[in-house]
């Protein structure tokens, strides 16, 4: 099986700890995604501090899920290197990715929490993490060892494909 249907959103974590070493290579791929013109338009910012994951956890309640993570990496993007939104988004969107399916190579378990476009949660992010006028809060990725694993429900759905155009 390969790591693309081994991959699922993984919610709750055993609170194993997470090796820096791991992380870094999380990162690595992260920033091995494809890009246009090759800009390369992502940051990212690992977050290991216990204080830290605690109260972005509690900061919205969609977040509520990042409090068993025994890392967070920020995914942000860089305007500095491609002012372009949506090829930005795109980039981050595909480093992000990467690193859920470096995860799962890993023997860890992640989840993508939503940051960008809300406001609120992305003001957040940029205050608590100081981060400067260039940088975009993109998303969370939450990270630790599986409590436990389930079956992954996803199934293949070939409702979902055309051919030739949408009526053919």
């Amino acid at each position: 099986m390969s790591i693309i249907d081994q991959r699922q959103s993984v919610r709750k974590f055993n609170g194993t700890p997470v090796e820096a070493k791991k992380v870094e290579r999380l990162i690595k791929a992260g920033m091995a995604a494809p890009s246009s013109k090759n800009k390369q338009p992502f940051a990212f910012i690992a977050i290991d501090e216990e204080g830290l994951i605690a109260e972005f956890s509690k900061a919205h309640p969609n977040w509520a899920g990042l409090s068993t993570a025994n890392k967070l990496i920020v995914a942000c993007g860089d305007k500095s290197k491609d002012g372009r939104d949506a090829q930005m988004l795109m980039a981050v969107a595909a480093a992000i990715q990467n690193i859920l399916l470096r995860a799962v190579e890993e023997g860890l378990g992640a989840v993508w929490v939503g940051m960008y476009p809300d406001g609120v949660r992305m003001g957040y992010a940029s205050e608590k993490l100081g981060l400067p006028g260039h940088i975009v809060p993109v998303a969370i990725i939450a990270v630790g060892y599986n409590e436990n694993t389930r079956p992954k429900i996803r199934e293949f759905d070939p409702t979902s494909i055309r051919y030739n155009g949408w009526g053919q």
